[in-house]
């Protein structure tokens, strides 16, 4: 399968004319990235309030420079740049990208579904664009607005930068050779204002919108300057996802139909790699800062995905064996992920492996390695005259083998997962089901016993397995020969 964005016509002003057939349903709307465009005002704003109050000297004061010396001293060594390069001139950048990016991206889009098709007409402000959809070769339609998608890539950008930042800044209050605390203040502020937009930009997504067929996949991203559940209503009218044949509620094949669905692995260990982080980073034990750093960032990123994926208010999945469409549902708050899959021939509730995404693998990678390779660093030199350094590696020792224990249920031990047949293609779809504090680690082993009864899964777990092994015993070949 290709994945794409299939457009019949890029450059189509007005609806075009070969739409003969009525639509029964429309949805119009206006689509504009409000939070982008508010985060980007709040990057602006903090970069030009630290251009202003940090000056952009670079050179000596006094001396051949460019700028003005305002007070604040040079960043990274003497006769360097000013404290704004360092502290103000990426949000700066990332603020202006997300204007222009707001700005440009805004369309009003038109909606709608007739008997055989669905038509998309996106009248943007350089290229309007236009897609017709036949419904008969529609085999998924999905609807979510909890899906972060790229936007993983702000946390890794964002989070480190700003903890670097408060490092540096807090420590600078009270300065006795700084004439006044502007430079520790615009510090601060600076990282607070990043943290600020790092929330928007992440927990108020675009709405994504996804139609699959045999051959291509059409995606759209969806921002409606609207708000409360209008919108939503009136765009799941159109896209029909109620679509069921005309049997009897109990002639409908329903597998869960339930409230308050939930799963608490991914938020513990979100939760545990922030508080160790922090702890690490505040006091300067345990572990190292490029731990923490990582830590913290992946720790704040596991939090929001279990909010988004791990927990629901209300739980459907149905599967009308007339028509063989499966109807997906699942509500947490504001959360919604509703899918609709045609031609299923089987579908039921398995044990089966996480799936991981790039950065989920390169996280855990790093974390793992440098975990096991800090605590048997600090063992190996541990000055046993010295008490609190003894407390210090024995707490360093523990939390890693905490962290080594959940990152190795993360990685090998299989989950709640909803096995869809199609054909000869089998679908994987992870989801919430009923687990309390106690029930986490409950038949651990008899999980894993059953789900690798089939070769390729045994496959995955000693694939995993292994390769957590290999870093775990490279981390410690390492850490003894240094």
């Amino acid at each position: 399968m290709v994945e794409e964005r299939i457009y019949q016509n890029r450059l189509t002003f007005i609806r075009p004319k070969s739409i003969k057939e009525k639509p029964v349903e429309s949805t119009k709307y206006f689509s504009f990235a409000w939070s982008r465009f508010l985060a980007g005002l709040i990057f602006i704003g903090f970069g030009i309030a630290d251009f202003i109050l940090l000056g952009y000297l670079i050179g000596h004061q006094n001396e051949e420079s460019i700028g003005i010396y305002v007070g604040q001293g040079n960043a990274v060594f003497l006769g360097g740049v000013s404290f704004f390069y360092t502290v103000g001139l990426v949000p700066l950048l990332i603020g202006l990208w997300l204007i222009i990016f707001a700005v440009f991206s805004a369309y009003k889009g038109d909606l709608s579904r007739s008997e055989s098709s669905y038509y998309f007409h996106e009248k943007r402000l350089i290229s309007p664009q236009f897609t017709e959809l036949r419904q008969s070769g529609i085999n998924r339609l999905k609807y979510r607005n909890n899906h972060l998608g790229p936007k993983k890539v702000w946390y890794f950008l964002l989070i480190p930068m700003s903890i670097r930042v408060l490092q540096f800044g807090f420590p600078l209050f009270g300065e006795h050779r700084a004439a006044d605390e502007i430079l520790p203040t615009m510090m601060v502020l600076t990282a607070l204002g990043n943290f600020l937009a790092l929330f928007l930009l992440v927990f108020f997504p675009q709405k994504f919108l996804e139609f699959s067929t045999s051959e291509k996949i059409y995606k759209s991203w969806i921002a409606p300057f609207s708000f409360g559940n209008k919108f939503n209503e009136s765009l799941l009218k159109t896209l029909d996802f109620s679509n069921e044949s005309g049997e009897t509620p109990e002639e409908i094949y329903t597998l869960i139909n339930e409230k308050y669905q939930k799963n608490y692995f991914r938020l513990i260990l979100g939760g545990f790699l922030l508080v160790i982080s922090i702890i690490s980073l505040s006091f300067e034990i345990l572990f190292s800062t490029n731990f923490s750093m990582i830590g913290a960032t992946y720790g704040i990123l596991l939090i929001v995905q279990a909010y988004n994926d791990d927990f629901a208010d209300k739980m459907s999945i149905k599967l009308d064996p007339k028509t063989k469409i499966l109807n997906y549902s699942k509500i947490f708050k504001k959360k919604i992920y509703i899918e609709k899959i045609s031609d299923v021939d089987e579908v039921g509730i398995i044990q089966h492996f996480r799936k991981f995404d790039i950065l989920d693998i390169i996280s855990t990678s790093i974390l793992l390695y440098l975990s096991a390779f800090e605590s048997i660093l600090g063992w190996k030199y541990n000055d046993i005259t010295n008490p609190l350094i003894v407390v210090d590696v024995f707490f360093t020792v523990l939390f890693c083998s905490c962290l080594l224990v959940l990152l190795m249920y993360y990685w090998a031990i299989p989950v709640s997962t909803l096995s869809i047949k199609l054909g000869d293609e089998k679908l994987f779809l992870e989801i919430p089901v009923n687990s309390s504090f106690k029930q986490i680690f409950n038949n651990t082993v008899k999980k894993l016993k059953k789900c690798t009864q089939e070769p390729q899964n045994k496959k995955i777990f000693f694939l995993r397995a292994g390769i957590f092994v290999v870093i775990y015993v490279i981390a410690m070949i390492f850490a003894l020969l240094i």
